[in-house]
């Protein structure tokens, strides 16, 4: 086999053979990007995951006939990179396997350039963000269909047989493999799956556990390293149940691996997500409140969460603001009090409300790579949280539905694409991982507005307008017990108490409006803007009046720049209504987009 682009004095960096995995150490003289394959015998009944540090670009799973896999590492440190070890699920034991790192010749000698901090060039479309969604999973049996031939080592598990009992005739870390067919858990509503420590649900091509609108959850309880791939969990919960709760992982058991699924037309959220948890490569459909979300009693428990190459689509079948007017409980995927997540290359659309919505004190975010489109209300909603880098994520025709809505009811509240509310960044949060918020390299194109910066004067820790009201700020002396009238208006109260609009950078994105496109007729639709409301309430509030509408519009270091607009674009400063040309917005007192282009 020949690889064109491979340095021939050293086309192999590495090379190892093992049963099961392969454990390589790859050693660079200088940094450089490595192509990494994956070769596995015609035993490997398995998906392989690529080593730390490298990117999965492609893999093949012929079943009987062997797999190949290819990733990609970026350039990193010169020297030794330590193991570089392919994993798979199911874990195997008896396939030989091999795996090669190659180097492309014009890497070897080219050091990565410092970017100049002057030049922001305009953005152009497919310069970093997707021009195709990226994951495009649901009914892709390529993707989906796991192992046709039982794994080597693991339980067999036919239809007919109740999941559970087998479960729990079973040692810890059990693999099970379900044969092609229908799986249910019996008739009562709370029938479920309860895993033990490192157990692994795989699968074959056809397996289904269904849940007949009988029972609740699928898998459930505390359980911790558990995988569950190659397999359709459907029908759990009955229309309008299963509120705030999930189907899969209904506990938020740490360290689970759900990937390869299709979890579909459940109540409730197909998926809840527990620290450490990775959660890749799925279609997550037509759930009745989410497609995916989460929740821990102890506040700041949730972190280090992986959301990768899933399909996140059709979901809120059941209309929950329509049920509970104001709940703030629908979309794609509801991001809790988590902290230290990445959410990359996900393709999120048409849902019927947010498409990825993170609320109440998040931090340590990086949404990447997405291409989000067609959801009813905002793409992006990043809600009283914290530090995050928005970058590279395609948004289209996002919030039209909601903007029609404001518009129809005469509201000109600038609805967006990507909407920040009460959020920015602080160094004080997560020991500075991120210290600012970032919306950058995104390409907008005919959303109901671009992006909307916002700080609600009559929401702080405490405030009786705070719908999240047992949470308090992060990062400093605040708390429920001294955001309390006589203490609040009180140094350091008076800033710690509020979830804060500040340090928020927009920049380099590529923002393209048409009315006719968008169906808009009216003043509200097509803006970006930095904006507060004139504090009323409550009556013990030390915001009230224009306090912090000058603060966010003049002093907390919000920043729109070099940004690249086409179209029908307004621009709202200070509060709601007051619309700008682009030269007003440029201009003092507002003073953004400079650098930025219109046309």
């Amino acid at each position: 086999m020949a690889f064109s682009g491979a340095d021939p004095s050293h086309p192999v960096e590495a090379a190892a053979g093992a049963a099961g995995l392969t454990s390589p150490s790859v050693s660079s003289t200088v940094p450089q990007p490595l192509l990494v394959l994956g070769e596995g015998s015609n035993t490997w009944q398995a998906v392989a995951h690529a080593p730390a540090g490298a990117t999965l670009g492609a893999t093949v799973n012929d079943s009987a006939n062997s797999q190949v896999a290819v990733a990609t590492r970026p350039g990193g440190a010169a020297g030794p990179t330590g193991a570089s070890t392919w994993s798979t699920s199911p874990p195997s034991t008896s396939a030989a396997s091999a795996t090669l790192a190659l180097r492309p010749t014009a890497s070897t000698a080219t050091p990565t350039p410092t970017p100049s901090p002057t030049a922001s060039p305009t953005p152009t479309p497919g310069a970093g963000y997707p021009a195709a969604p990226p994951a495009q999973i649901c009914g892709n049996a390529t993707l989906l269909g796991g192992p046709s031939i039982q794994p080597g080592g693991s339980i067999r598990v036919d239809p007919g047989a109740n999941l559970n009992t087998v479960t729990q005739a079973q040692p810890p870390g059990t693999t099970f493999w379900l044969s092609p067919g229908t799986f249910t858990v019996g008739t009562d509503p709370y029938g479920q799956v309860i895993p033990k420590d490192g157990d692994v649900y795989v699968g074959a091509p056809g397996a289904v556990l269904d849940g007949q609108h009988l029972n609740r959850y699928a898998f459930t309880q505390q359980a911790a390293n558990v995988t569950i791939s190659h397999l359709t969990i459907q029908n759990f919960g009955a229309a309008g149940t299963n509120r705030d709760e999930g189907v899969v992982n209904h506990d938020g058991g740490t360290g689970w691996t759900i990937e390869y699924d299709t979890i579909q037309n459940n109540a409730g959220a197909g998926v809840f997500i527990g620290s450490g948890n990775t959660v890749r490569f799925n279609c997550l459909q037509d759930n009745g409140q989410y497609g995916f979300s989460m929740y821990k009693a102890v506040q700041g428990s949730l972190t280090a969460i992986v959301l990768t190459h899933n399909e996140v689509a059709g979901n809120d079948t059941d209309d929950w603001e329509t049920r509970i007017p104001g709940c703030g409980c629908t979309g794609g995927g509801k991001f809790w009090d988590a902290h230290n997540v990445t959410v990359t290359d996900n393709w999120v659309h048409d849902n019927r409300s947010v498409g990825l919505w993170a609320d109440t004190d998040d931090y340590g975010f990086l949404i990447d790579g997405n291409y989000i489109d067609d959801n009813a209300a905002e793409g992006i909603f990043y809600e009283i949280s914290y530090n995050a880098r928005i970058t590279s994520n395609t948004l289209k025709r996002n919030a039209l539905v909601k903007g029609a809505a404001y518009a129809a009811r005469g509201d000109n509240f600038p609805v967006a694409a990507v909407y920040l509310s009460e959020s920015g960044g602080d160094s004080r949060v997560n020991a500075g991982a991120y210290s600012t918020l970032e919306v950058a390299g995104n390409d907008l194109e005919d959303n109901w507005g671009g992006v909307t910066i916002w700080e609600n004067a009559d929401r702080f820790c405490n405030s009786p307008a705070n719908t999240s009201s047992s949470y308090c700020t992060l990062g400093g002396a605040a708390s429920l017990s001294t955001c309390v009238q006589g203490t609040i208006d009180k140094a350091p109260y008076y800033s710690d108490c509020r979830w804060k609009a500040q340090n928020i950078s927009v920049h380099d994105n590529l923002l393209v409006f048409h009315r006719a496109d968008v169906g808009c007729t009216t003043s509200g639709c097509g803006q970006q803007a930095i904006l507060s409301n004139f504090g009323t309430y409550p009556s013990w509030s030390p915001y009230q009046g224009t306090v912090i509408q000058d603060a966010i519009a003049y002093g907390q270091n919000n920043r729109f720049s070099n940004n690249h607009y086409v179209g029908d674009w307004a621009f709202t400063a200070y509060e709601a209504g007051r619309f700008l040309r682009f030269a007003a917005w440029q201009a003092a007192p507002y003073s953004q987009d400079a650098g930025s282009t219109i046309g």
